[in-house]
C-alpha cells in the first residue's frame, strides 16, 4: 500500500480542491506542503521555484545521500516519489530529473520537474 492509498479520504478532498488550479499551480502547492511537512517532521529544508522550463524542487540536507560520494545522480528514491507526488497533483505524468547532487559535490540536491504534456507547462 502506498502512502497515497492509506489516506483516501484526505487525500481525496485536498485534490478535489487542488483541480480548481492549473496543473503547475496544484504541484507547486503541493510541493510546497510537502516541504513544509518535511521541516517540520524530519528538519529538512527545501525551497520550490517555479521557472520557464518547470518547476525546481532543492534541499540543502538531503537524507537520501547524507555521507554518500558518487559520480552522477544518487538520489533515485526522491525522484520517484516526486514523479509521483507530480502525478497525483496533476493528473499526468511529469518528467523528473536530478539536475545537482550533493553526492557529486554539489551545494544542493536539486530536481527539475517538467511537464510531459505541453497544457501543463509552468511559464
Amino acid at each position: 500500500t502506498t502512502w497515497l492509498e492509506a489516506y483516501p479520504g484526505v487525500l481525496g478532498a485536498v485534490q478535489t480542491a487542488l483541480k480548481a488550479l492549473p496543473p503547475h499551480r496544484r504541484l507547486l502547492t503541493v510541493l510546497q506542503a510537502v516541504g513544509a511537512a518535511a521541516r517540520r517532521l524530519v528538519g529538512v529544508h527545501t525551497e520550490v521555484h517555479a521557472g520557464e522550463n518547470g518547476l525546481r524542487f532543492t534541499t540543502q540536507q538531503c537524507p537520501y545521500c547524507a555521507g554518500v560520494q558518487a559520480d552522477r545522480p544518487f538520489c533515485l528514491t526522491a525522484v520517484g516519489a516526486l514523479e509521483e507526488v507530480a502525478r497525483w497533483a496533476t493528473g499526468s505524468p511529469w518528467r523528473v530529473s536530478e539536475t545537482q547532487c550533493m553526492a557529486r559535490g554539489d551545494s544542493t540536491c536539486t530536481f527539475l520537474l517538467e511537464p510531459t504534456n505541453p497544457t501543463a507547462k509552468t511559464g
